[in-house]
């Protein structure tokens, strides 16, 4: 029984986000890794790419409960190709815990001397 009960919630978050997609077309999936810096910006390493996210709310706590290395899932507007980037985000998923060596160490050598 529980097992239907997890299956019928599974699909209603697949059909509120497809529903969210498609009332708003400029949205983006995407999955990666949360790298939280010492000041406590939040990032979203994607394709061994470091992009700031922003609360589209404008929350201060919107990513408390994140740290560096866990899996997330994030809808975001458009990436801004500056460096690093920079997106809003609307929903951010942890999606499991991970640890600081799970971020290649080439993403935090360069986002450490953009940062500097």
């Amino acid at each position: 029984m529980k097992k239907n009960h997890l299956y019928i919630a599974v699909l209603a978050i697949m059909f509120c986000v497809s529903l969210v997609m498609a009332l708003n077309p400029g949205l983006t999936l995407s999955a990666g890794r949360c790298l939280r810096s010492h000041a406590g910006d939040c990032f979203l390493v994607l394709d061994e790419t470091p992009v700031a996210l922003y609360s589209r709310s404008g929350d201060p706590d919107f990513f408390d409960g994140l740290d560096t290395g866990d899996p997330v899932f994030v809808i975001h507007d458009g990436i801004q190709e500056t460096f690093p980037a920079q997106t809003q985000a609307y929903l951010c998923l942890r999606l499991g815990s991970g640890n600081p060596q799970d971020i290649p160490q080439d993403v935090l050598n360069g986002l450490t001397k953009a940062l500097e």
